[in-house]
This record gives C-alpha cells, structure tokens and sequence, in this order.
C-alpha cells in the first residue's frame, strides 16, 4: 500500500542519511569505542526488525519510512564497526590473515544464517498464527526472531566484549 513514488523517496532520503551519519559514528567510536558503536548500530537494526513484525498494510505508510530511517542508522555503522572491531582484536602477527579467515567465517555464518531463517519462515507460514484476530505471516515471525536475536547480541557485547575494556594492539595505543 505505499506507493513506488514513496519507496523512491525514502531511498533517496536515506542514502542521505547515511552519508551524513557515518562521519558521526565515527566521532562516537573515537570518542567510546567501535565496541560501542558495534552495539548501538545492530541496536538499531533489531529496533527495525522488532518493528516489522508490526508492518502490515494499515501500519505501512507511516511504518515503513520511520522503520527506514532506523534502520539506516545502524546501517550506516554497521560495516564500519565489525571490521573495525576484527582490526582492534586482531593479532599484530598475521592480522591480514586474521581478517581475511574472519570475514570466510562471516560468509559461512551468514548463508547458514539465510537457509535457517528460510526453513523458520516455511515453518512460521505452515502454523498460521494470529495475534488480536490478526493474521501473523512467517516474515513477521522471522522479523521478530531476527530481533530478538539481534537483542541478544547487544546483551552480549555489553556484558562481554565491553566489560573487558582490553587494551587492544598496544603497539598503536588503542584501547577497546
């Protein structure tokens, strides 16, 4: 129910919105750590995940381009942040091959990732669930384990990664 115009729009808006939030992430990694920026990014992106799970047509026009905007958000940091994150907690020794192996891991987590997310939404779409007299379809179900795993992640970089404060690649000073 939103119109090709709109979809157009957004887009434009938010790829504006990304080239100007980028520089500000980078400003808050200097200033905490890309830990935090990490958090606050995928933060966002489960925001937007919890949120689709409400996406249905009568939410759409004003749900998509608020959710869009979130969403941009996170991404913006997102790339920046993880492999910052790999560089910082590298090894000095090997790190190019450090980085290289975690970004293969990534790629075998991430399709692993996409074919268990196809086999919930098979199995989401076969329970027909409602919720208040409303038909839930398997990508709402899919959003809202998506962000509910993405809430975990947060937990986990708050409580473990963050909590450690390491000095990271004392050679360069860095400090995570």
């Amino acid at each position: 129910h939103v119109s090709y115009t709109a979809f157009s729009v957004i887009g434009f808006v938010c790829s504006v919105e990304k080239a100007v939030i980028v520089r500000h992430w980078g400003r808050i990694a200097d200033k905490t750590s890309w830990a935090n920026v990490c958090r606050l990014a995928i933060g966002a992106i489960g925001v937007t995940h919890l949120l689709n799970f409400f996406l249905i047509p009568s939410t759409a026009r004003w749900l998509y381009p608020v959710n869009s905007i979130i969403a941009n958000l996170g991404w913006a940091a997102i790339g920046m942040a993880l492999l910052n994150i790999q560089y910082d907690y590298a090894p000095l020794k090997g790190r190019t091959m450090y980085i290289g192996v975690c970004a293969a891991v990534t790629g075998v987590i991430g399709f692993s990732g996409v074919f268990i997310g196809s086999l919930a939404l098979k199995a989401a779409e076969a329970m027909n669930l409602t919720l208040f007299g409303t038909a839930l379809r398997g990508q709402q179900i899919l959003m809202l384990l998506s962000g509910l795993t993405l809430t975990a992640c947060i937990i986990y970089i708050k409580k473990r990664v963050q909590k450690e404060q390491k000095i990271i690649n004392k050679k360069e000073g860095m400090a995570v």
